[in-house]
């Protein structure tokens, strides 16, 4: 029997695109320097997007079930309209 590994990047990109999204108006509005541009926003969508990408790609591996397809497809689509 072959265990399936937890797929971490899925998750971990899903809550760092909803923190990426969230941070500017709750914690990054207070300083001037993350205010004028929102560098840090960027960075953490960026790194969201390449956890959602490679997550994706594990999730679609051929040794993965159906839950596992189902469930990396809607964190990410939801992960990416937020973004």
């Amino acid at each position: 029997m072959k265990i399936q590994r937890f797929n971490w990047q899925i998750w971990t990109g899903f809550l760092l695109s909803i923190f990426a999204f969230l941070s500017y108006p709750l914690l990054f509005v207070h300083w001037t320097v993350t205010r004028d541009f929102s560098w840090t926003n960027l960075l953490l969508s960026a790194i969201a997007a390449v956890l959602l990408f490679i997550g994706g790609r594990r999730a679609f591996a051929r040794d993965r079930g159906r839950i596992s397809k189902i469930v990396s497809s809607a964190l990410a689509t939801l992960s990416l309209l937020v973004l």
